[in-house]
């Protein structure tokens, strides 16, 4: 695994002075790194046309959406420069993962009218399905899209993954002994090997890590969840972690090393903090600061303790929606249906000068 590593850390350095645009700084060419999920379940969810201008605005270039929706993939249609993450629901893994025919099929649909106007980044089979139901069908569903984009589009760069939570971990702590749990390993073993036939180099596993909850059941303070440490909350061997985004990305590092699984790296499906809900644990101040943070964690480049390079993902999420369920799961957004934020933050770009930073108030 650390031959692998190496060999990606290069290949990262090397991948990002071919692709960013002479007219990109450096730093927003960083924050290219971080994307946005751009919800739905609201009633009052801004169109995507608007959507698309406040995204270009706040300096946002990378989306995901978590299902084919054609109202926005017809706005994000010919706009040229926003990569673009979709996502095959969990109900429709069954179908997905019975033949390739099925696949291509629903890659006929919803992806190849726009390949030509729209960056596919990553066509993400399954969201949180393992452990479930439909653990069964997600390696199986993986293959046959690897297959069916294969043939609809050779040597595309459109990459392949799952996401999964640390619900799949026991233990998780420290990170060197995170471990797949035992009645879900084969099933992970058998996804990681499917993400890994994709594509040998830069193959990716999304993970969802959100500290919120950790702190919010009490088992870590609040420095440790936002990123406020001055110093390392514990060592695992040599490797000191200041902050729970880190420990539970290198968690899933560890748990990959431990199915025999070389190459396969770690990006952030979701990650973010809510801003009501849940009375102390959920304040707007709170939510600035964790998502602040770790903006400035992403666009700094220095990784995790284990992986010390570029991380890659998305906050969740773009807006309030208030279709999710009662609670903290409908505050998770960086904006309101309207449009104005939910609390004050600032978009990083080159070191901090005020020149340097696109300042969006509440």
């Amino acid at each position: 695994m650390a031959l692998a590593l190496l060999i990606y850390w290069f290949a990262l350095i090397l991948a990002g002075i071919a692709t960013i645009p002479d007219q990109l700084g450096l730093a927003e060419a960083a924050f290219y790194n971080l994307g946005v999920i751009y919800g739905l379940s609201g009633t009052n969810i801004p169109d995507p046309y608007s959507t698309i201008d406040l995204c270009e605005n706040i300096g946002i270039r990378k989306i995901r959406l978590l299902e084919h929706n054609d109202y926005v993939m017809l706005a994000l249609n010919n706009t040229g420069h926003f990569e673009v993450s979709i996502g095959v629901r969990n109900d429709e893994l069954p179908e997905v993962a019975s033949s390739v025919q099925a696949a291509e099929s629903w890659y006929e649909l919803r992806v190849k009218p726009y390949h030509h106007g729209v960056i596919f980044d990553y066509i993400v089979v399954g969201n949180d399905a393992i452990p479930g139901p439909y653990s069964a069908y997600l390696a199986p569903a993986l293959e046959n899209m690897m297959e069916a984009i294969s043939v609809w589009e050779a040597g595309t760069s459109t990459k392949v993954t799952t996401v999964v939570s640390d619900s799949v971990l026991n233990p998780r702590f420290p990170p060197s002994v995170a471990a797949f749990k035992p009645e879900i390993k084969l099933y992970m073993e058998k996804v990681l090997k499917a993400i890994r036939k994709s594509r040998p180099v830069q193959s990716r596993l999304m993970v969802n890590v959100f500290p919120y909850y950790d702190y919010a059941a009490g088992i870590i303070p609040k420095d440790f969840a936002v990123f406020g440490r001055d110093k390392p909350y514990f060592w695992d061997s040599n490797l000191g972690y200041w902050n729970m985004f880190d420990a539970l990305v290198d968690a899933f590092y560890w748990a990959i090393s431990g199915v025999g699984v070389d190459g396969v790296f770690v990006e952030v499906a979701a990650t973010g903090w809510p801003s009501a809900g849940n009375d102390k644990f959920t304040t707007s101040a709170i939510a600035a600061e964790y998502n602040q943070n770790l903006m400035e964690h992403i666009v700094n480049g220095n990784g995790t303790p284990y992986a010390p390079w570029f991380i890659e993902g998305f906050l969740y999420s773009l807006y309030n929606e208030d279709k999710k369920p009662v609670g903290p799961a409908q505050h998770f957004g960086l904006f309101n249906p309207d449009q104005t934020p939910a609390y004050p933050f600032s978009v990083p770009r080159d070191p901090p000068t005020p020149e340097a930073e696109r300042v969006i108030k509440g």
